[in-house]
């Protein structure tokens, strides 16, 4: 009788332990994914320059809203043999103020198309990185005569100084970006006809009709610095041509 017993002690004991070690596992737990931290909107005054980081917000007067949604990078690989250097370009989502509250995509290149009018706001990007993306907006009220009267031509564009600071650093300091210019220039054809003189305003806007044809504008300071070299350029009948001078401020 004491040896059943024990045997069926011992069957049960083994009957449990096998009923534990055939249980399934039970997966871990893993931690949540950490929140995506929310960038704060920042508030500018137009003419102002504003570093965004991808997916951060800068407040403009009027309800107006530049977005930075992503930074696009065609630049050529190192040890490439490329046709085109590439560049970085940031693609940014307006809204708000005369634009509407339908977004609007906007890309702004390093090189191809560093400044673009949309209404009665010029967008000029005036810095780049892989993760950030330096802007100024500026208002322009003769920037919608393109629009408003697409019959008319004539050219358009912002003047911008640099270098603002006597050494640059790798990131660019916000605080170094090129600023809009105020002065005058000429434009002259390059027929031979008389030239017209322009001004830009504190934004660094300018604005003028022109007949089609191919033009040059140039600088007038009686002073050697700031200077620009003569940028030639070309109008098509019922079209605005779009310009971004770069001046020379002499800061080494």
């Amino acid at each position: 009788m004491m040896r059943v017993g024990t045997v069926a002690i011992f069957m049960a004991v083994v009957l449990l332990g096998a009923g534990c070690l055939g249980a399934p596992n039970r997966p871990l737990a893993r931690p949540a994914p950490a929140p995506t931290p929310v960038l704060e909107a920042i508030e500018v005054v137009f003419g102002q320059t504003a570093t965004l980081a991808v997916g951060q917000d800068a407040l403009y007067e009027g309800d107006l809203r530049v977005t930075l949604k992503q930074i696009n990078d065609s630049r050529c690989p190192k040890d490439v043999a490329c046709i085109w250097a590439g560049e970085l370009a940031g693609v940014f989502w307006i809204s708000g103020g005369d634009i509407g509250a339908e977004p609007v995509e906007m890309i702004l290149g390093e090189t191809t198309k560093p400044t673009l009018t949309l209404e009665s706001y010029v967008f000029a990007l005036t810095g780049i990185t892989e993760t950030s993306a330096t802007i100024s907006v500026a208002l322009c009220d003769s920037c919608g005569v393109a629009q408003e009267q697409a019959s008319e031509s004539g050219v358009t564009g912002v003047a911008m100084l640099g270098p603002t600071c006597p050494v640059m650093t790798d990131p660019p300091d916000p605080s170094c970006a090129d600023r809009p210019y105020q002065g005058t220039f000429e434009i002259v054809s390059r027929t031979g006809a008389g030239g017209l003189a322009v001004s830009t305003d504190a934004s660094g806007s300018f604005s003028a009709k022109l007949a089609p044809g191919d033009y040059t504008i140039t600088l007038v300071n009686e002073s050697a610095m700031p200077s620009m070299s003569p940028t030639d350029f070309t109008v098509v009948a019922g079209e605005w041509t779009e310009l971004t001078l770069s001046l020379d401020s002499g800061i080494r």
